[in-house]
């Protein structure tokens, strides 16, 4: 029965409290390796406010993202058809609360992973690719029940199609993909 009494009693008395210390002072010594300081967040990274400073919201957080409702063919030019340049180029975009594109800017061009030799008509598809995008039209992205101005990512791949039959290839229809960067809801 003891110890049960013992650790009742230990349980029921307060609990010891520390006396303040005052804060250590730091001195600076000159020989002394500088503190490491904190990477830079990147902006494009950091989670975005709704809305942000310029009125943009971004999906996520309540913002349903808009939904593309037409299909839109980039051209697939010659040049590059017979250079066989491929790859993606990524764009950002304002979608307004017209489901209109607005403010496209290439966020990652094709143009700087191909060879050099190429990289002029890879700015061609660069341009092909903001071009075809300003054609989009979306149904607004929505945030409570209303429209709003939304901040996204599309991307646009170009692939020659060398593996289909001759009688498949359609000339005058696009050897490329759009794809929206984030998902829809």
């Amino acid at each position: 029965m003891l110890p049960v009494f013992a650790a009742l009693w230990f349980a029921l008395l307060p609990a010891p409290t520390a006396t303040p210390q005052p804060a250590p002072t730091m001195i600076a010594q000159a020989d002394a390796p500088a503190a490491p300081v904190a990477a830079p967040v990147d902006p494009a990274k950091a989670a975005h406010a709704n809305p942000d400073v310029s009125g943009k919201y971004h999906v996520g957080d309540g913002v349903k993202a808009p939904k593309q409702l037409n299909k839109v063919d980039v051209a697939y030019p010659e040049a590059a058809r017979n250079r066989k340049i491929q790859g993606t180029t990524t764009l950002s975009l304002t979608v307004d609360v017209n489901g209109r594109p607005n403010d496209v800017r290439i966020v990652e061009s094709l143009a700087k992973v191909v060879p050099e030799k190429d990289r002029k008509v890879a700015q061609e598809l660069d341009q092909e690719a903001v071009s075809t995008v300003m054609k989009y039209q979306y149904a607004p992205a929505m945030f409570q029940g209303k429209p709003v101005p939304v901040e996204i990512e599309v991307k646009v791949g170009f692939q020659p199609m060398t593996s289909l039959p001759q009688s498949v290839t359609n000339p005058n229809r696009s050897n490329s993909f759009t794809k929206p960067a984030a998902p829809h809801h």
